[in-house]
């Protein structure tokens, strides 16, 4: 099951960050925005679950292209609170529900160099990224 939902997961990051979306209805675009978000909430715990590959593929490939490309600073807003709560999370039980220190270190750096560079006026985002380093 968690296969199918990360498939559908990719796909919606790959629509909404198709050349299209950033010009189509905002409607839409709205409507995937949110999709997206709810399905990131959903599956940030499942990580327990996830095959090495799938893992990978939800670090690398979903969050780190939603870093790099979402034109949508609330999508970027949900990842840095997800990030925020891997990196701050110091339960034992816990600890094989978030991404390896590799991982979250991958995500870090990929936020240290995208956020501010691409939302250099949302200072909410920022700041929230600031209060999480």
């Amino acid at each position: 099951l968690i296969s199918v939902f990360m498939r559908s997961l990719q796909k919606m990051v790959r629509e909404h960050l198709s050349p299209q979306a950033a010009s189509g209805s905002t409607d839409a675009t709205s409507g995937t925005g949110e999709l997206v978000m709810l399905s990131l909430e959903l599956v940030k715990t499942r990580l327990a679950v996830m095959s090495m590959e799938m893992r990978k593929n939800f670090i690398q490939a979903i969050l780190t292209s939603l870093i790099e490309k979402s034109p949508d600073a609330k999508i970027l807003r949900a990842v840095v609170k997800i990030v925020e709560e891997w990196v701050k999370n110091n339960s034992p039980m816990a600890a094989n529900q978030t991404p390896t220190l590799r991982e979250k270190s991958i995500l870090l750096v990929k936020m240290m160099a995208y956020i501010e560079k691409r939302f250099p006026e949302d200072l909410e985002l920022n700041a929230q990224f600031l209060d999480l380093v």
